[in-house]
Order: C-alpha cells, then sequence, then structure tokens
C-alpha cells in the first residue's frame, strides 16, 4: 500500500491494517512518525496517549533506539512487529536498557543485553517495525514494570469516575497495591502504599498530557469521562517488579528514619560525615541516589532485585558501622528492630533476606539505659521483637 506523499510502502498483514498519516522526521532520514488512526489490534500500553511513533526497517532499528535512549534517557519504547504478530517493551532509566519485556502471553522478561537480531529472528527484511515511545520518570518506570508483568493478574472492574475517590480510600487502609483506572480516553495508575496514607505516586495519561504525582491525582479525579475500569493489582502476588519496588521502599523507610534518629542519639557531626560518604559514594558509582538527614531521593532503576540488594545493602552497611561505633551493637540494634518493626510484612522479609540479615541482630536484654528508653519505646507487638 503506497502513499502518494512518501516513499515509504506499508505492507498490509490480513490481520492488520493502518490508516496513517506519514510525516518526515529531523531523527533520521530513513525514519518517519507514524500516528495510527485505527488501534492496533495488540493494544500498545497507554493506548490513550499520544505517543511518538516510528516506522523503520529491521536494519536501522539498532540505530533508532540508540537515538531514542539518548534523546528520552529515562522511558518506554514498544516495538510491534505485525507480521510476526509479536510485541516488546524496553524501559530505559538515563540512558541505559534496563528491562525488556516479551508482551505475548504469558510476558516475559528478556535479558537487557539480549541481541536485537534475536527479537527481530523470522522477520521480513522488508517489513517495517512500529515503534512508540514514551518519555517516562523513574517513579513511573517502577509502576510501569508492575504493571507490565502482572498482566495476567488483571481482573477489571467497573467503576463510575465519582466513586474512585472513595475507591482509593478503601485500598489505603489493605496492603500496598498498584490500581490501574481506564478510560475511553485515558488511563492512570496509582500507587498505594497501604498504610492509610493517598497514593505515593500517580501517573496520569491522556492524549498529549502525562501528568506525575500531584498533577496526575488531581486529573485522576477530575476526569470528565462518567465511568471506568479499575484494576488492582496486589503486592502479595509476587513479582521481580514487585520485588525491586519493596527493596526500594524499605531502603527509603529505613533511611529517613534511622538517619534522624542516629543524629538525636550521636549527634549531627558523625551523620554529617555519614552523609558526605554515602552520597560520595552514590555519584562515584552514577546511582542517582541522594540522601539527607530527612530524606532519601532514589531514582535509581534496575534491571533486577538482586541488583538492587545490592546497591541498597552497600548504602545501608557503612551507616550502621558507624552507629555501632558510637552507640554500641546492643543500642543500635534496637533502633534496626524499632524501624524494621514498621515496615509491611512483605518489604520487611526481603529487608532482612537480600539488604540487612536479621540473622546478624543479637538476642536484646529487656531494658535500655533510662537516658535511651525515650528513643525505644516498648513494643509488645513487635513482630521483629527476639
Amino acid at each position: 500500500m503506497k502513499y502518494p506523499f512518501t516513499n515509504i510502502t506499508l505492507p498490509i498483514h490480513n490481520r492488520y491494517s493502518f490508516e496513517t498519516t506519514l510525516h518526515r522526521n529531523a531523527i533520521s532520514r530513513h525514519v518517519t512518525i507514524l500516528t495510527m488512526t485505527n488501534k492496533f489490534p495488540a493494544q500498545p500500553l497507554f493506548h490513550t496517549s499520544t505517543a511518538q511513533e516510528f516506522l523503520v526497517t529491521p536494519a536501522k532499528l539498532p540505530a533508532t533506539l540508540q537515538t531514542l535512549r539518548q534523546d528520552i534517557q529515562t522511558g518506554l519504547v514498544e516495538i510491534f512487529l505485525p507480521a510476526l504478530e509479536k510485541r516488546y517493551a524496553i524501559l530505559f532509566a538515563g540512558g541505559e536498557p534496563v528491562n525488556i519485556y516479551s508482551l505475548q502471553r504469558p510476558v516475559k522478561r528478556i535479558l537487557p543485553n539480549s541481541r536485537l537480531e534475536k527479537l527481530l529472528l523470522g522477520f521480513d527484511p522488508d517489513e517495517k517495525v512500529l515503534l512508540r515511545v514514551l518519555s517516562l520518570s523513574p517513579q513511573t518506570i517502577r509502576m510501569v514494570k508492575i504493571w507490565i508483568e502482572q498482566q495476567a493478574d488483571r481482573a477489571s472492574q467497573p467503576l463510575a469516575t465519582i466513586e474512585i475517590e472513595e475507591h482509593l480510600s478503601s485500598l489505603q487502609k489493605s496492603g500496598m497495591a498498584l490500581v490501574y483506572y481506564s478510560w475511553p480516553s485515558a488511563e492512570a495508575l496509582a500507587l498505594l502504599p497501604g498504610n492509610g496514607d493517598p497514593p505515593l505516586h500517580t501517573l496520569f495519561v491522556s492524549g498529549d498530557q502525562m501528568l506525575h504525582s500531584a498533577g496526575g491525582i488531581m486529573a485522576l479525579l477530575g476526569w470528565k469521562e462518567p465511568d471506568c475500569y479499575a484494576t488492582v493489582l496486589n503486592n502479595l502476588a509476587s513479582s521481580p517488579a514487585w520485588d525491586e519496588y519493596l527493596l526500594h521502599h524499605s531502603f527509603v523507610l529505613f533511611l529517613t528514619r534511622f538517619l534522624p534518629r542516629l543524629e538525636n542519639l550521636a549527634g549531627r557531626s558523625l551523620v554529617s560525615a555519614i552523609l558526605r560518604d554515602m552520597n560520595f559514594t552514590a555519584s562515584a558509582h552514577s546511582w542517582n541516589i541522594s540522601i539527607t538527614t530527612n530524606s532519601v531521593t532514589d531514582q535509581a532503576i534496575f534491571t533486577s532485585p538482586e541488583d538492587a540488594a545490592e546497591v541498597y545493602k552497600r548504602m545501608i552497611d557503612s551507616p550502621i558501622q558507624r552507629a555501632e561505633s558510637a552507640l554500641g551493637v546492643q543500642v543500635t540494634q534496637m533502633l534496626e528492630r524499632e524501624i524494621a518493626a514498621s515496615m509491611s510484612t512483605p518489604a520487611r522479609k526481603l529487608f532482612h533476606r537480600h539488604i540487612h540479615l536479621e540473622t546478624r541482630l543479637l538476642p536484646v536484654e529487656e531494658s535500655l539505659p533510662p537516658a535511651l528508653s525515650s528513643h525505644f519505646p516498648a513494643r509488645k507487638d513487635d513482630p521483629l521483637r527476639l
């Protein structure tokens, strides 16, 4: 099927048809932007978004992806192979591919260093490959990973838009969950911490709108279409993406509670020295993590939970060792137990399994010196009490 205003020929598979407008794109003379007016039968991720779309030949795919990863840095590239009826998703963070997914059911993770030639095996070199590109933030990359990996666990329920606020409130009282809302012309993701608090992160997508956090939740609650579908993805359905997120969550929670308490007990100079060391280590390894006494900005995205745990363990070991030298092992471990007990059960298990082994904690005495008792209130219900 030829279009009079371009020299590109679009092959039409018997199950796929496109009505398109093609324009030249500055990225490469071999690449064109494709705007589809009919939905691809295999529905794209974030199908309501006005994503950048490109048609390329298989031979030009590696060079095009190289250009895109430099342009978007952090985001999603979806690859459609119509003739093979296959779809792939590549997630980039900091310009590097962190995860590749085969989107045929069941969804599968592919090693990010897999050669593109393997993905294109059996693909006619004269066919065209369709790419869809969305820029995302590190926080939304984590949500998108969970959403992709739990495709098989989705069970949607119809919901009136005016009921969304009540729906979110009811979910806030249960465990951590990711909620996906879909309307005919919009989609949203909301990540709930599960402790009664409002969503930690949100993403709202519609057309060329892509709103995060505060803007996302406002758009989500005030969307114009009256009815939607809601899908709840619970963290009890374990997946590598959930494990990675829970490790991130426990890492941030631990440090934001441990460092202020350490400053109260040992003084600001010790904590300032620890912060200098931790931030230098993170910067030297390009981990994209920044830490202050009261906050942790973690924009590191990893290929696997094991990679995440290795980094988080290294970051946490340093302040714990310094605390043990200043306060003693017993006091430091009491502080560790108190903070770990405040984590959700799935997060605490992963924290102890991968980041900070529970087996290293020694039995504690029944009482602390009076001067320290106010920092460690009694917790008879402490699930980690030995």
